[in-house]
């Protein structure tokens, strides 16, 4: 079952499945996909959940070159440009 919900007082959020933006109390622009969201957050995209999900699939970017930072993912699963470390680099071609 697929249900929308709106999020007051928030603005321009969107929310996409069971549940999604429930935590959701306050905050503009979030996109919540699956995700029941955090409150208080704002600019924000989540999609799935923590412990729920465990692979993500993206097509259209194996394999195809582009020039820029690397991007990195934290241990909360979060994206973010930074520099690689030499052992983190060897690490991934092994």
């Amino acid at each position: 079952m697929m249900r929308f919900i709106a999020i007051q007082p928030a603005a321009l959020n969107i929310a996409l499945g069971d549940s999604a933006g429930f935590n959701l109390t306050t905050g503009d622009n979030n996109i919540e996909i699956g995700s029941k969201g955090v409150a208080d957050e704002s600019n924000t995209i989540r999609i799935g959940t923590e412990g729920t999900q465990t692979a993500m699939y993206i097509a259209g970017i194996s394999g195809v070159t582009v020039s820029g930072e690397p991007v990195v993912v934290d241990s909360f699963g979060r994206l973010g440009t930074g520099a690689i470390t030499p052992q983190a680099q060897s690490s991934c071609y092994q």
